[in-house]
């Protein structure tokens, strides 16, 4: 996806996103990025400096408003994993105020293996060594922190569709403010409108 945008300086900067297959594994659909977006949600609300996620599939079901015996969902949550692991996500010009290009897997490290019959979680157990784990990578867990995230109501999971949510994440999903050069909060206006939409989501 290609876009412009214009900057604090009101000037119009070219920007860019894209996936990079570096493996065998399929591209992530819509059903893949509201499962990462619960995961990434999780961390949010559980946030460390490692990045590591400890979760139960049962947890992300309950989240998503899916019945927490699903197979085919726990199916999909697996396969959301390894597919943010195995394909790099590549950002120019939009992950922060610099005019760089940004490169990395969204997820760095996971206990899901892409063989089966490797480790299993206990949805009982409450101890957090039996929960699989995802650690993501430093980029998201720097945008994570703090002031740099905003609430989503975890109904918005449950009610609405994957490529809906998938939508409304990418047009409320920005921070209501950043911090100038001396550390003020000044306010972040990013409108987009439905025709700027239109050509994202084509």
């Amino acid at each position: 996806m290609s876009w412009d945008e214009t900057d604090e300086n009101g000037e119009k900067v070219s920007c860019s996103f894209r996936f990079k297959r570096e493996s065998t594994a399929l591209l992530p659909t819509a059903v893949h990025a509201k499962y990462l977006d619960i995961l990434l949600a999780m961390f949010a609300h559980n946030w460390n400096p490692a990045g590591i996620l400890h979760f139960r599939y049962s947890d992300v079901l309950r989240f998503a408003g899916s019945p927490t015996n699903s197979r085919g969902a726990k199916e999909a949550i697996k396969e959301a994993i390894i597919r943010y692991r195995c394909n790099v996500t590549e950002w120019q010009n939009c992950w922060s105020d610099h005019t760089d290009t940004l490169h990395f897997n969204i997820i760095e490290i996971s206990s899901i293996y892409d063989a089966e019959g490797k480790k299993h979680s206990s949805r009982k157990s409450n101890r957090k060594e039996d929960w699989h784990t995802v650690t993501f990578s430093k980029y998201p867990v720097y945008a994570l922190k703090n002031d740099t995230k905003r609430i989503l109501l975890t109904d918005l999971f449950k009610k609405l569709k994957h490529d809906t949510f998938c939508v409304y994440r990418y047009y409320y999903g920005y921070p209501d403010f950043y911090l100038d050069d001396n550390g003020v909060k000044r306010p972040h206006v990013n409108w987009r409108t439905l025709e700027f939409l239109g050509n994202i989501f084509k």
